[in-house]
């Protein structure tokens, strides 16, 4: 026999086909194990370069790999209401799925929060909330419509909110718009519903 020739098994694959098998199928189980370490998150299917996962009750994330290795190759986000776009190019440069299921579950929980502070504003002021945009619009009973603009990580502490545009006059202020925006621009960091507060 020559010693030159590859080892066949059984099933017909030599022993370096029988390496990057293995590989493969360790790298699968890797990932699927990073899939079930976090919280919130569920793993609905998953095939040999995809894997399709149920975030916090709420939203579907389709992962595609690259054929033949675990490096991320698209996201897709259902329902496609809250901006990841960041996340997803970060994810992809650097085939980072722990970054990637990490930064989105927090995307989408901050979103959750930016609503429920919402209804309490509600109740005072009507808004309107644009998740793909971060924007808030408001109508203020001073009188004017504002615009606000949340920083990604908001409502983390850290996180600004921004007065992007004033419509209208207000009873309270003889400052022009561009006079107000510069001032509430000047606050110190603070809640959504406290800036608002300031602004009326």
């Amino acid at each position: 026999m020559d010693e030159d020739m590859p080892i066949k098994k059984d099933h017909g694959y030599d022993e370096q086909q029988i390496e990057r098998l293995t590989q493969k199928s360790e790298e699968n189980a890797g990932t699927l194990r990073i899939l079930t370490d976090f919280s919130g998150v569920e793993v609905t299917s998953h095939g040999e370069d995809e894997v399709n996962l149920l975030l916090l009750s709420t939203h579907n994330l389709l992962v595609d790999f690259h054929p033949g290795s675990t490096r991320i190759r698209s996201v897709t986000l259902q329902p496609n209401n809250v901006p990841i776009q960041d996340i997803i190019e970060y994810a992809t440069s650097y085939g980072d799925l722990r970054f990637l299921l990490r930064e989105v579950r927090n995307r989408l929980t901050n979103c959750e929060l930016i609503r429920r502070e919402l209804v309490e504003i509600r109740l005072r002021h009507p808004a309107e909330f644009d998740s793909l945009k971060s924007t808030v619009t408001v109508q203020l009973s001073s009188g004017p419509t504002v615009t606000l603009m949340l920083e990604q990580d908001y409502p983390a502490s850290y996180a600004r909110v921004q007065l992007l545009q004033v419509d209208g006059p207000s009873k309270k202020s003889s400052h022009d718009a561009k006079s107000i925006i510069n001032q509430a621009n000047k606050l110190p960091i603070m809640a959504m519903t406290t800036f608002i507060d300031k602004l009326d």
